[in-house]
């Protein structure tokens, strides 16, 4: 009995002395908000956008600390609504009281699932490996507070529909090896799609759960197949009028440009496409849009170009190219809108296919080089497009770009400057830019003759081309920001 006695007294008198700390004046509102921050994130396969699923174990340790801080975190909320690891869900239920849950299952939990669904307690987000799932799960209840789901093989064999075509407030769709239910989704923003299974998904089946989806702002498909029809109808169209960031990964050439026909929206949405093609592919939608700056990236079989303006951006590239890989650039943009031509890399056995651009860049005036892979390029102009005018008679600017490896050919700038001031059309100013220390004295004797303004830079960092702020931001795993290590991209 002493002995008892004894472990209470010193209890209370830790507690007491626990009382008396700084930490423990903090208003048990503000503890919570710092436990918040304890569990660790559980993420996603495949992961695209950010989740708010939490390892709830991390947790169970802040509970060992004190009675107070026991309290406060069993009391919060929003600590224990995510059942993704191996504590008790029923736990987990029991201590969220009511709170809409962040659920990541396997099918295995089917049963986890189905006891959540039938209880009636919200759903927020809900991440599911199907495989082993029950066909029937997805019907025994409605989803109205579901905002989030992802569905990774998912198939369907009575039923196309789920949670009882109740999903009101669904705003982020995200299905893998999976096909596609045919609910109706009014609130969903983000859609994406990725590895499709057999049977091949038909144009028209995507093209109607896009259309369900009036106020899709950020589309996603990713090595998807579609089946195409004989007959599509070209004429008929969905129009997305809320969209603003489309991205398109391992695509195949002839579906994507059906595709791509029959998707109508604002040549303001900002557009990335990644395939395995043998041209470089830019959307119909963006072909008049004013795009005023052009980089261009070529190497082996390689291209890359991006075409920035003010509100927008596109960027496209390929990884299996013919020669023809410039078609839309060539055929259908508006290259004589571009006033900035970034080379940011042009093989020396590749720099030839970049000449037919040149002569439609009747607006270019500032031409920027990556010295150490394009120094090349200058000798495509110093050819003359109409017998009496170089190309690109606009070009008032050179922009070198230096790194620290210097200038290997000074010579090919100096003839390039040369021959604008023989031929009529000087250049205004020449601007060096570089990392590493170099001869001013000796550049500036040798085009001081031909150039009026000459300014060279030291820098920590080489420029880079300017994008609308959509760009520089990292969106999802399968947006990047296109600023991060621009030239390894």
């Amino acid at each position: 009995m002493l002995d008892i006695a004894l472990i209470r007294t010193l209890a209370a008198i830790r507690g007491e002395s626990n009382s008396y700390s700084p930490i423990s004046r903090l208003p048990p509102e503000i503890l919570s908000k710092i436990f918040y921050h304890v569990p660790r994130a559980v993420e996603a396969t495949p992961q695209i956008w950010p989740t708010s699923v939490m390892n709830s174990v991390d947790i169970v340790p802040t509970t060992l600390v004190c009675r107070r801080w026991y309290n406060v975190a069993i009391n919060s909320t929003f600590l224990w609504n995510s059942i993704a690891d191996d504590l008790s869900p029923r736990l987990r239920l029991q201590r969220s009281r009511g709170t809409p849950l962040n659920l990541l299952l396997f099918g295995k939990d089917h049963k986890v699932l189905r006891e959540i669904l039938t209880s009636g307690q919200p759903i927020r987000e809900l991440h599911l490996d199907c495989r082993r799932l029950v066909d029937s799960t997805f019907e025994v209840a409605s989803a109205p507070e579901l905002e989030a789901l992802t569905l990774s093989y998912w198939e369907y064999h009575n039923r196309r529909t789920i949670f009882q075509e109740h999903t009101p407030r669904l705003q982020q769709l995200t299905l893998t090896r999976s096909l596609i239910p045919i609910n109706s989704f009014p609130s969903l923003r983000r859609l994406c799609l990725c590895n499709t299974i057999s049977p091949l998904l038909s144009l028209e089946d995507l093209l109607s759960c896009i259309s369900a989806s009036p106020n899709l702002e950020d589309l996603i498909f990713s090595a998807i197949k579609i089946r195409v029809g004989t007959a599509e109808d070209a004429s008929s169209k969905t129009h997305l009028a809320r969209l603003r960031t489309l991205t398109i990964k391992s695509f195949p050439l002839p579906q994507l440009d059906v595709f791509l026909s029959r998707l109508s929206f604002n040549p303001t949405v900002a557009t990335s496409v990644m395939t395995e093609t043998e041209r470089l592919v830019i959307p119909s939608t963006h072909l008049a849009f004013n795009f005023e700056q052009l980089s261009l990236w070529y190497w082996s079989n390689e291209a890359r170009a991006v075409m920035s303006g003010p509100l927008t951006a596109i960027y496209t590239e390929s990884d299996d190219v013919s020669d023809m890989w410039h078609f839309d650039l060539l055929h259908k943009f508006p290259l004589h809108h571009i006033r900035t031509l970034w080379v940011e890399s042009c093989s020396s056995f590749g720099w030839q296919s970049i000449f037919p651009l040149l002569p439609a860049m009747t607006a270019l005036s500032t031409l920027v080089i990556y010295v150490e892979h394009s120094i090349c390029i200058l000798e495509l102009f110093m050819q003359i497009s109409d017998h009496v005018r170089p190309l690109c008679p606009s070009l008032s600017t050179l922009h070198l770009l230096v790194n620290e490896d210097g200038i290997n050919n000074g010579a090919s700038i100096h003839q390039f400057v040369a021959f604008r001031a023989q031929v009529g059309y000087p250049l205004e100013e020449v601007v060096v830019e570089t990392t590493y220390m170099l001869d001013e004295e000796g550049i500036r004797d040798s085009l001081a003759p031909y150039v009026r303004h000459i300014d060279i830079r030291s820098v920590e960092e080489l420029s880079m081309m300017s994008l609308p702020p959509i760009c520089t931001t990292e969106l999802h795993r399968r947006w990047p920001s296109w600023t991060k290590d621009w030239r390894s991209l």
